[in-house]
């Protein structure tokens, strides 16, 4: 067990802790939540942390924990103004509470490196799954990062999994913009892999678009036919047949829509 979960049960135990105690485990919370997803907004950071309002994330960058960086739409259509990331001091301090070797990443240091055509597609991720814990309605997530440190090659990396309270996981992939042909074969075919090799038991297709929900819905439908791509050997892909979406993948796909 480590201290923070030691923190966590002692609360359970004893009932609300004293402030000092409170702030050192939401401000854990809150670093090892980017140190998991690469980076965060002071918006999901007040949802980790549990109190609406806090100033959290503005206290952690004081204190250089974290490091804010303008995004490039600067908040324009209701996007994060900023990214936060742990500064070198901040990963030092993760790494302080971790004791399992496998739980260590790679964790990009640099923020200029990370993609921000895919914040709007995390940003969903992260608050949903931060919703979702703060309800009880998961104990447990694994985002894509941590599944690929222990993954085999070019295993399946769902864009997070969560883990429900009876111990089950779900896949849950982020749709917002349409995949085609190749791209679309190879997605279909790693989600049944997925299913079939048993790393989750269900898979959740979330979207804002009802012509995505339900295309993608229709293509994992018991026998629609998909298509079989190979590599030449100068590496050039070139569909070379069919599949066909098997038995087992009844019920195991749902796709949802969302505002």
């Amino acid at each position: 067990m480590n201290n923070l979960q030691a923190l966590q049960k002692a609360r359970l135990a004893r009932g609300p802790l004293p402030p000092v105690k409170a702030g050192l485990v939401r401000m854990r919370k809150a670093l090892v939540w980017v140190y998991r997803w690469g980076w965060s907004s002071a918006k999901i950071l007040e949802l980790v942390g549990g109190s609406a309002r806090s100033g959290l994330a503005a206290r952690l960058v004081h204190r250089g924990f974290l490091k804010a960086t303008k995004t490039e739409s600067g908040g324009y259509g209701g996007g994060p103004s900023a990214l936060l990331t742990l500064t070198e001091k901040g990963l030092t301090e993760v790494e302080k509470w971790i004791e399992d070797p496998a739980d260590l990443l790679e964790y990009q240091l640099n923020p200029f490196r990370i993609d921000q055509s895919k914040i709007r597609h995390s940003e969903l991720a992260q608050t949903s799954t931060a919703k979702n814990i703060s309800n009880g309605l998961i104990s447990d997530y694994i985002t894509e990062s941590m599944a690929a440190a222990k993954s085999e090659k070019n295993a399946k990396q769902h864009d997070i999994i969560w883990i429900m309270p009876d111990g089950s996981r779900q896949g849950i992939e982020v749709e917002l913009s349409a995949k085609w042909k190749r791209k679309l074969d190879q997605f279909i075919l790693s989600c049944i892999l997925s299913i079939k090799r048993k790393n989750v038991d269900i898979i959740f297709i979330v979207t804002d678009s009802k012509a995505i929900q339900r295309r993608y819905q229709t293509a994992f439908e018991v026998g629609k036919p998909f298509g079989k791509w190979e590599s030449s050997e100068r590496g050039f892909a070139k569909k070379s047949g069919t599949y066909e979406v098997p038995d087992f993948m009844e019920g195991k796909v749902l796709c949802i829509l969302i505002d």
